[in-house]
């Protein structure tokens, strides 16, 4: 499945797998406790919402592939823009939850100047380390919402977070196909998903955002003991799909490296 079927597809399981956020309301009583943990990952949200900061991106860094090589990493810019409704009502829905009154309040003109207009390319990703990022960063998302979901208390918010992890579930599953259609085209993207494993696989895509090192050490006390064990082989199954059953990284390699990316964050 290639191309303009395989874009169909993932769209329609878009929309059939899209849940109702009720005009982006909550209208149930949030305890201490909930309130707690949504703080927590108020930052995630605003890391939902630069997901079409990601995108630019990817549209940008694909003047830098040779032209010959270019149509291949279509559908993958392609798929952006289905997720990116997605990845807002993620942004969205944890807004309003922490605060009654964030969409009268959100800054659009700020927002815009700092995901769109002055968005940076950081940390130096060629178009290979961005959508591998936006695959493998879904590996510690479905993790976290697993988490926080189970966390919880309020029913309502329990099923919110659960839809949420499907969602990336459902993202991590696309980029994997798309990513090792890719692989298996040419030589050349071959060698830019392995290039981008070996040196982005531990940087989120949400970090072009301002806030993304402080929502990292928020998060901390959310995942439970399991998680990184979790993370680690989510990530090391989907670099073996991307190359047919081989990785450029071991799976101890991969946990050693997840633990460094942690400590490093600590110590900013």
């Amino acid at each position: 499945m290639v191309g303009l079927e395989l874009l169909t597809t993932l769209s329609c399981l878009s929309d059939k797998a899209r849940w109702n956020v009720n005009d982006f309301t909550h209208p149930h009583p949030i305890s201490p406790h909930d309130r707690e943990l949504i703080a927590r990952i108020r930052r995630v949200g605003e890391g939902e919402l630069t997901g079409i900061g990601a995108g630019i991106l990817v549209y940008d860094l694909l003047k830098d592939v040779p032209s010959e090589y270019r149509d291949a990493l279509i559908t993958a810019a392609m798929y952006i823009n289905l997720i990116v409704i997605e990845e807002f009502r993620h942004g969205v829905m944890i807004g309003i939850i922490d605060n009654d009154d964030f969409i009268p309040d959100f800054d659009m003109r700020e927002f815009g100047r700092q995901n769109l207009i002055d968005l940076t390319n950081e940390p130096d990703w060629d178009v290979y380390g961005i959508i591998t990022s936006l695959c493998l960063s879904e590996c510690v998302n479905v993790e976290l919402y697993r988490a926080i979901a189970k966390r919880v208390e309020c029913p309502h918010l329990k099923k919110i977070f659960s839809n949420i992890m499907k969602d990336e579930a459902r993202h991590l599953s696309a980029w994997r196909d798309i990513i090792s259609e890719l692989v298996g085209q040419d030589d050349y993207h071959r060698k830019g998903i392995e290039n981008a494993v070996k040196s982005t696989v531990h940087c989120h895509n949400a970090s072009i955002g301002g806030s993304y090192s402080d929502g990292v050490k928020d998060t901390f006390g959310i995942f439970d003991r399991e998680s990184l064990d979790n993370i680690t082989n989510s990530k090391y199954t989907t670099i073996r799909h991307f190359f047919g059953g081989s990785a450029p990284l071991s799976r101890e390699e991969l946990k050693r490296g997840h633990l460094k990316f942690l400590a490093d964050k600590v110590r900013e």
